[in-house]
């Protein structure tokens, strides 16, 4: 839709309207050629109302409307332009023009800009115009009483503009607005009231408020079309009083009479008492009107007030005075003497009476422009004092004019004037002379202009070292001479007196500890963290550590209060909780006490003999805090009796810190590289517990499905003194009772939320999460879980805490210490929002700082010299759900054909079935997708897969260099479209490479990451030092041919520590072969060579052994003892 395309004889805003349509509101369209042109109709949906438009057009090249209707029944309306825009000519040629009477029509010529206005006139004011942004609203209000002559009121009307929201008033964005000058040119929610403003204009005076110029009031005269002004905004639907929220509904006329209102200092103003309506605002216009708000219904009603005096009267008498009570009586004996029938005001007995003399200097604030070298003044707010004469605490009005009355009280009819002391008011004055005070222009200089009315009665000290000394010392000798101080809120040096300090910790959580450090004023407490935040955040570069260091004890800092009074705060008490903030870059702080790590108690220490506070609940963190402050790091422990395996330098010190979180009641991520040893670290660290006595309750592991039997391996071979139970399986249940007798429970993140009621119905030492990452979602059913258990420490295991996005560190720290990193929303708004989406460095600098002391991660080349030239690290993957279904499904087939071909031909004759039929159980455990059965086509748990696809990013993420050495080629297939999918770059060589050298170049120069390689094809002759990392897919049953395959990586050139996975499915055919290979090394060679070269290489035992059922973990229990 192209305004370009529109004909003449459209409005420009009738054009932009039909384009604001868009053309999917143009529908059901319908074209045909004619004898003049082609002809066009459709229906146009305009804010939910149908319409249907038609329109004739000349032909093209010169495409000139013809003529048009629509619906609406408005002339050349936005639907017309709508459909012009969106419609294109009848597809074809046009047809021949048949011979016809001459046509004496002519194109119909566009109407002139009057006429088109004159015909929307009809329209305008009935049917709303889509797309009004505005309309005019009329805010009845009394003008303020300085701008009334003689104290009379008067009632004046204020315009606002109110912008639509979709239709609707968005009350929240209404302005004041200025009537225009020509309404024939205003815009057309102006012009909707162009009959109402022309009669505002008539019958009002127009003024403007005091101080705002540019704010125009319309003032409510005498004048007699003033009563149909009312009478016509109040139809309009859209009459406020005061506020233009408070719209006025016409109420019941009410009936009144004339009379006098007295206010609390005895004045008396006209008005009318209306019996049926007390509370009413009696407006004084020509014909009286009354306002009852709130309503009893709700609403504010404006209601016609009646009276039995003439209309004349009533008006003359409403705009009268205010009546001095003085002036009272005579205006009495006035009207008696005149026989007017007007109300007589209330008489007032006037007495004499001294009072004591009680002066008072308010303290308060002016704003000023202050003169520089700027081009601009700049605004500022200066403390001021002010005298104020008063007697028993009655001020004197206008106390800087020397002719003013004493003050005045009316009480029940009597008006009591208080006599003034003249001798003392000047005793007052010199008293404060004499304590530095000055008028302040006097003081201020020529730099300063105040444009306060009562300047000239202003007074000051000058600097505001002068004030502070007056406010310390001065005020106390003023106050002692009988003059009262009084510090008024807007007084910006108004200092607050701090009556004491107090300190309140809570360690309760686990792993962190609130802290809230404050002041007591007035009897209050008031905490100083966000105080000291907000002055940090105000003046960050007067608060780095540098400049703490070289704060003085002594000095004094001022901050804010929430009142607006300040404190002053001595660099000595408060600089140690100053460092914490600015360490932290803790600036913008939620609501509540600080948050800090266990390791920060010994701040506490420190803030206890700096701040000199009274604690609460601080007995036991003081106790942490000295300790942690004394501490000169982490100690070494030995490693536990009962472990089999000697660790490294750094897996020592990764025992020792798990130590370290124990001892202080902390929980922490463990997040070394994949390889460098997290499980026996840990197995380590649960011996140590053992043997200490503190694990007097188990310990839970929860682990992905897939490595429960690598946990189960590792735990019999390097601490098998641990009793394990693993739940896992459908008779898993049967076993939870027997949870307390044993040291280490193994389960899984599936079966976690499901076995949470009778897993959370015991309390746990530790529970660790394995591949914690698994919980990097904390609204997952495991993340909530895991969250629920009890337990006395709490452990992650991971190699990648963060992969995505920082709320899967959050997620893993709601786990660890609830409450650490805050809630989730604050989280977001302190750390995650600044730090992803605006890089913010202080933001991820806090972060770091807050996390650091509770996560230990070592790269393999921060240890790379403490790593042996080659790790061979076998994982156990476990087989579940339909996996496990179609390998005892195939062992079940190849064990009966096994049998049969045994009983008819023998053992020595029927080595190809066996190793036929342990082919097939390799695949069942490698790769459902080899196993040929249409079983298998549908299984979707693949053990060794699921391992891959988790660790192999994380590897190539961390720089590593990978080979995938298999048996199968068609295994190796599937890997390459995983790798595409992932955008992973890979080399590849199988027996049908044809270029072998390019793979290899792609490789070593670094182009690729992953390397493919079939154990036939690329098992030996290649030279690949670029890899560090080797994965055996599917173990080989000769070990020299995988050790040949290792050493494509491991050989003389490579520089780097190399690590040998060995994917082995637990419990299954893999794992028996392997035994057999350590116990029968002749029998594994002859296997694994390729043939059986001897019958008696095997048993009945080992038949039976290798085509024995999937060892069945999931019966409830793997307990390993020695």
């Amino acid at each position: 839709m192209k305004l370009s395309r529109l004909p003449p004889g459209f409005a420009l805003d009738t054009a932009a309207q039909g384009l604001a349509l868009r053309e999917e509101s143009v529908q059901n369209v319908t074209r045909h050629w004619t004898d003049a042109g082609w002809h066009a109709e459709a229906t146009v949906m305009d804010a939910g109302q149908a319409y249907h438009a038609t329109v004739d057009l000349l032909p093209p090249p010169d495409p000139q409307l013809r003529g048009s209707s629509c619906t609406c029944g408005r002339y050349r309306c936005r639907h017309v332009a709508a459909l012009v825009l969106a419609t294109d000519p009848p597809d074809g040629p046009r047809p021949a023009q048949t011979e016809a009477a001459p046509d004496d029509s002519t194109t119909e010529e566009p109407l002139d800009a009057r006429t088109q206005q004159w015909l929307a006139s009809f329209t305008e004011t009935r049917s709303a115009a889509r797309g009004r942004q505005f309309e005019l609203r009329y805010v009845l209000r009394f003008l303020p009483p300085g701008t009334s002559v003689g104290g009379t009121r008067r009632v004046a009307v204020q315009l606002t503009r109110v912008p639509l929201r979709a239709e609707q008033p968005d009350l929240s964005a209404a302005e004041r607005y200025s009537l225009p000058r020509n309404l024939a040119s205003a815009p057309a929610f102006v012009r909707r009231d162009t009959h109402l403003l022309r009669l505002l204009d008539v019958a009002t005076t127009a003024t403007h408020e005091p101080g705002r110029w540019q704010d125009e009031l319309h003032v409510l005269g005498d004048h007699p079309a003033a009563d149909l002004l009312i009478e016509s905004m109040l139809e309009s639907g859209r009459l406020c009083w005061e506020r233009p929220d408070a719209a006025l509904t016409r109420g019941p006329d009410l009936h009144g009479h004339l009379a006098w209102m007295s206010d609390a200092r005895g004045a008396q103003a006209p008005t009318l008492h209306l019996p049926d309506a007390p509370g009413a605002t009696v407006l004084p216009t020509p014909r009286p009107w009354a306002v009852q708000t709130p309503a009893p219904g709700g609403q504010t009603l404006l209601s016609r007030v009646q009276t039995d005096s003439p209309p004349d009267q009533v008006a003359r008498f409403l705009t009268g005075p205010v009546l001095p009570p003085a002036q009272a009586v005579a205006l009495a004996h006035a009207i008696t003497a005149s026989g007017l029938n007007l109300p007589i005001p209330q008489t007032v007995r006037v007495r004499e009476e001294r009072l004591p003399y009680t002066p008072q200097l308010q303290l308060t604030a002016r704003t000023a422009a202050r003169h520089g070298w700027a081009a601009r003044p700049e605004t500022v707010t200066l403390p001021a004092a002010q005298l104020r004469h008063a007697y028993a605490g009655l001020t004197v009005p206008d106390t800087h004019l020397e002719g003013s009355a004493g003050p005045t009280v009316y009480r029940d009819g009597v008006l009591t004037r208080v006599a003034r002391d003249r001798d003392a008011e000047r005793d007052a004055e010199h008293a404060v002379a004499l304590a530095g005070f000055m008028l302040i222009e006097e003081a201020l200089g020529d730099g300063y202009h105040l444009t306060a009315p009562d300047r000239d009665a202003l007074l000051s000290l000058g600097d505001e070292d002068a004030w502070m000394e007056f406010m310390r010392h001065g005020r106390a000798d003023l106050e002692a001479q009988g003059v009262a101080v009084q510090v008024l809120p807007d007084f910006p040096l108004n200092y607050a007196e701090i009556t004491d300090w107090y300190g309140e910790t809570n360690d309760a959580f686990g792993g962190w500890f609130t802290l809230d450090l404050g002041i007591v004023v007035d009897g209050t407490r008031i905490s100083l963290i966000p105080i000291l935040a907000d002055l940090i955040a105000r003046q960050p570069g007067l608060f780095t550590p540098e400049a703490l260091a070289d704060l003085a004890d002594d000095e004094t800092l001022h901050a804010t209060l929430d009142d607006g009074r300040r404190i002053a705060l001595p660099a000595g008490r408060i600089r140690a909780i100053l460092g914490v903030l600015v360490e932290l870059n803790l600036r913008d702080l939620p609501p509540g006490p600080l948050r800090l790590p266990l390791l920060d108690a010994a701040r506490v220490a420190q803030l206890e003999e700096a701040v000199q506070a009274r604690w609460l609940g601080a007995e036991r963190l003081l106790e942490l805090g000295r300790k942690l402050r004394d501490f000169s790091g982490v100690q070494d422990v030995t490693p536990p009796a009962g472990l089999n395996a000697d660790l490294r330098p750094y897996q020592r010190q990764g025992v020792s810190w798990l130590q370290f979180l124990r001892e202080y009641g902390m929980g922490g991520i463990l997040a070394d590289d994949m390889g460098l040893g997290k499980t026996v670290q840990t197995l380590a660290h649960l011996l140590l517990e053992k043997e200490s006595g503190r694990a007097d309750r188990p310990s839970l592991v929860v682990a992905p499905t897939s490595v429960i039997g690598n946990w189960q391996a590792e735990a019999a071979k390097f601490a098998p003194d641990l009793r394990v139970l693993t739940l896992h399986g459908k008779d898993r249940r049967a076993h939870f009772p027997r949870i307390p007798g044993y040291d280490l429970i193994l389960t899984t993140y599936p079966l976690l939320p499901r076995d949470i009621d009778d897993l959370g119905a015991f309390e746990y030492h530790l529970v660790i999460l394995d591949e914690a990452q698994n919980i990097k979602n904390a609204r997952t059913a495991a993340a909530k879980a895991a969250g629920a258990l009890n337990a006395r420490h709490r452990l992650a295991l991971t190699g990648t805490p963060l992969e995505n996005h920082l709320g899967e560190l959050w997620s893993q720290f709601n786990f660890l210490a609830p409450g650490l990193l805050h809630d989730e929303k604050t989280f977001r708004e302190l750390y995650r929002t600044p730090i992803e989406k605006r890089g913010e460095a202080g933001r991820r600098q806090a972060l770091a700082a807050r996390v650091r002391p509770f996560i230990l991660r070592r790269e393999k080349r921060d240890v790379a010299r403490e790593l042996p030239p080659k790790t061979e690290i076998p994982v156990r993957v476990t087989l579940d759900g339909d996996q496990r279904d179609l390998y005892e499904t195939v062992r079940v087939t190849t064990e009966t054909r096994v049998r049969e071909e045994l009983r008819a031909r023998g053992l020595s004759r029927s080595t190809i079935a066996i190793l036929d039929a342990l082919l097939k159980l390799r695949q069942a455990v490698t790769d459902p997708r080899l196993v040929k059965l249409d079983a298998a086509r549908s299984v979707e748990g693949n053990a060794k897969f699921e391992w891959l696809s988790t660790h192999l990013p994380q590897m190539v993420e961390e720089g590593r260099r990978v080979l995938i050495f298999s048996g199968f080629a068609t295994l190796l297939g599937h890997l390459e479209d995983w790798l595409r999918e992932q955008r992973i770059p890979y080399s590849m060589i199988t027996g049908s490479t044809q270029d072998r050298q390019s793979q290899i170049d792609a490789f070593q120069s670094g182009r690729t990451h992953v390397f493919l390689i079939t154990l036939k094809a690329g098992g030996v002759g290649l030279n690949l030092t670029a890899a560090d990392t080797v994965i055996h897919y599917d173990p080989w049953w000769n070990p020299a041919a995988e050790e040949q395959a290792t050493d494509r990586a491991y050989r003389i050139g490579q520089d780097k520590p190399v690590f040998v996975y060995k994917l082995i499915a637990a419990g299954s055919v893999e794992e028996r072969i392997l035994d057999l290979q350590a116990r029968k090394a002749s029998l594994a060679r002859g296997i694994l060579d390729g043939g059986l070269s001897d019958a008696t290489q095997l048993t009945s035992a080992d038949l039976d052994r290798l085509f024995a059922p999937l060892e069945d973990e999931p019966e409830g229990e793997m307990a390993l003892t020695p």
